[in-house]
């Protein structure tokens, strides 16, 4: 389904969606496009959901394989993650993400025991960065309103540094340009709250 959307750009006036008709562009997209440019976006479209049960698919088969397993999991990844920077990665199961396609990670990743990535958004790791067990990056949100339209979701991207070490880490990173309903995310930029 298409339908026009109005993206404003608020840079920094705090005044997080209030509409100025200098930074007004009208365009049709899709709602994997609204989503991708961190617009309000239906998360419940027919489109996305199919392209997610690929992926909880593929997610499935990759947490079944045997440890031992280690080339086919490997492929696997390799498939999934829209871009390695090289071979020496290293994700233990189980590995959970939305899409995939939106994970980049540096040289010399390391993931510990149930990473957790909702990548509706791009979400950048550097190189040597180390992850500990039970880690979750969310790049999506979604209002706690309960008057707002169901399915209704916006996400922004995440990043992590090179070199960082993660032992429990909690990601939520949003921004919402133009908003129709009350929401806590509302205005917010991100927030990163971790314990080395």
């Amino acid at each position: 389904m298409h339908e026009t959307v109005h993206l404003v750009l608020d840079h920094g006036s705090g005044h997080p969606g209030i509409l100025r008709d200098a930074f007004l562009m009208k365009h049709t997209m899709t709602e994997k496009e609204k989503m991708l440019a961190g617009l309000v976006y239906s998360a419940v479209d027919e489109k996305l959901l199919k392209e997610l049960n690929e992926v909880k698919d593929i997610i499935h088969k990759y947490n079944s394989l045997m440890p031992s397993a280690s080339q086919e999991r490997f492929a696997i990844l390799k498939g999934l993650l829209g871009h390695t920077a090289d071979d020496e990665f290293i994700i233990n199961q189980p590995f959970y993400c939305d899409y995939g396609k939106q994970i980049s990670i540096g040289k010399r990743f390391f993931a510990n025991f149930n990473l957790t990535i909702l990548d509706e958004a791009p979400v950048a790791i550097g190189d040597d960065c180390f992850i500990g067990p039970n880690v979750s990056i969310y790049t999506a949100c979604h209002s706690t309103d309960p008057s707002a339209t169901f399915g209704n979701a916006y996400a922004d991207n995440a990043i992590l540094d090179q070199s960082a070490r993660y032992s429990r880490l909690i990601f939520l990173f949003y921004q919402v340009p133009y908003a129709s309903y009350p929401s806590p995310c509302e205005g917010q930029v991100g927030l990163l709250l971790y314990m080395l």
